[in-house]
């Protein structure tokens, strides 16, 4: 007898749309499941709502590709909850959390790994797929930095462009963005932010007045040349075109409730693979050891250009500053001769994003032999 699946979430599709295709979700709910797939907010927020459609013994499978900063919050939340729960559970997370299940020996199984955030990113099935548009792609000796919702690294690195007199509104080609769920900025919004960042002083480091003004003073929305104004699609196209790469990831360290781990746990989203399939230079302004797991995936960070020193530097604001500096260099060298000379290594970093997406695949394909029989 085939097993009763629920999408809670509306996330099965996500992962796994290549591989289950019988199975019901919220809206077409009917009686008890034997496997429930749940995304964060099933399992944090609605659990209650979900033991409705359990069985004594069925395989609760929490799907947090794709969502997985603040990890150590789901996880605590996840580890109570399945040590209570008579519930078979499976954690699928896109980062390796090997330190936290060492050290906690939770009541869930787990499949982990960098490459399941990818293949989340990069398949066909994904609700926010990134991919490389057909645009032939100039180069410049600028940099990019297409910006998400407004957090504190990149407020930061705003007001470090401005300091630095750092050109971020380059002609036909914008270096520096905020986007918002993929609807520009306006000015009240981006005021309303700045009065809480100051009144409340934070980040930890000193907010000065004179920062608070200078940063007041900038015109929302920043703009940028692309097709549709004000929306940065997940298409890697002509926009692309600047050597470097500024990634200024979700979790970075410098909020005032630490937003990083406890238990050596790195994450990143789509904007730390995106330099990759752009065939750029990144420079990350994120978690602390984002580098060091970005190796050891096999990418090449160019390191006979970048002057990685700042690895070392433990104070996530003074390593901050000198990747600021470091930025600085790296815009008075002529890298688009670099690129030119290294293309095998750029189309090589590409290459590696689909490798490591097939092997996600096969990850999965294994896992559905084995948990759904």
């Amino acid at each position: 007898m085939s097993k009763r699946i629920l999408d809670f979430d509306y996330q099965l599709g996500r992962l796994f749309g290549d591989l289950i295709y019988d199975y019901d979700n919220i809206e077409s709910v009917d009686g008890l499941y034997d496997i429930i797939f749940l995304h964060r907010e099933g399992l944090q927020d609605n659990f209650e709502d979900v033991k409705k459609y359990t069985k004594s013994n069925s395989k609760i499978i929490c799907d947090i590709t794709t969502e997985s900063g603040n990890i150590d919050n789901y996880l605590n939340t996840l580890t109570e909850i399945s040590s209570n729960e008579p519930f078979d559970f499976h954690l699928i997370v896109d980062t390796d959390i090997s330190d936290y299940l060492e050290k906690n020996n939770p009541n869930f199984k787990c499949l982990s790994g960098y490459d399941l955030g990818i293949y989340a990113f990069t398949n066909q099935n994904s609700d926010s797929k990134t991919y490389v548009g057909g645009t032939v792609q100039k180069n410049t000796n600028t940099f990019l930095s297409y910006n998400g919702s407004m957090r504190t690294n990149r407020i930061l690195f705003l007001l470090e462009l401005i300091k630095r007199d750092i050109n971020y509104s380059h002609p036909n080609t914008t270096s520096f963005l905020f986007y918002q769920s993929n609807k520009k900025f306006n000015q009240k919004e981006w005021q309303q932010f700045l009065e809480g960042v100051y009144e409340n002083s934070y980040p930890k480091y000193v907010f000065t007045k004179e920062d608070w003004n200078i940063l007041k003073s900038v015109d929302m929305p920043i703009t940028t040349d692309i097709h549709e104004f004000g929306y940065i699609p997940n298409e890697v196209d002509g926009s692309y075109e600047p050597i470097l790469n500024v990634v200024t990831e979700n979790t970075h360290g410098f909020e005032k409730d630490e937003d990083l781990s406890k238990y050596d746990i790195t994450t990143f989203t789509e904007k730390t693979i995106k330099p990759f399939l752009a065939r750029q230079i990144p420079l990350f302004i994120g978690p602390p050891n984002l580098e060091r797991e970005l190796r050891k995936l096999g990418f090449d960070l160019f390191d006979d250009v970048i002057d990685y020193s700042f690895e070392s530097i433990e104070s996530n604001y003074r390593r901050f500053y000198k990747k600021m500096d470091e930025l600085e260099r790296l815009l008075k060298i002529d890298l688009v001769s670099f690129k030119k000379e290294n293309i095998e290594r750029f189309n090589k970093n590409r290459r590696l994003i689909y490798t490591l997406s097939n092997s996600a695949f096969n990850k999965l394909n294994n896992f559905v032999e084995n948990t759904f029989s």
